[in-house]
């Protein structure tokens, strides 16, 4: 059973890598998963295990990990979870994908 931090910030994982392919443009990314978790964690969400294993274990742009991300959440439908996600989440990330793709056109 995951407490409410460590599970905070796998939401925040794998909403990372919902808006990841938010960014695309038809053409190429235009943000990593990096820079929108950037938009995401905080500096406490940044010293958990579930954030240990991304950076530390190699998660970054791994299908194994966001779909061990997903085992962890209990997700098994992405669509309803991505909406939840963003309508959670928000006012966090917003404006800033909002600029990434009216720079991207």
């Amino acid at each position: 059973m995951l407490d409410e931090r460590e599970r905070t910030v796998y939401e925040k994982l794998l909403l990372a890598h919902y808006l990841h392919l938010e960014t695309f443009d038809g053409q190429k990314y235009r943000r990593t998963t990096d820079d929108c978790l950037d938009w995401l964690l905080s500096p406490e969400d940044r010293d958990t295990t579930a954030y240990l294993q991304y950076d530390l274990l190699h998660g970054r742009g791994s299908e194994d990990f966001i779909a061990y991300v997903k085992e962890k959440l209990g997700v098994t439908d992405d669509d309803p979870t991505r909406a939840a996600l963003f309508e959670k989440y928000r006012d966090r990330f917003q404006e800033k994908l909002a600029r990434v793709r009216e720079r991207g056109r």
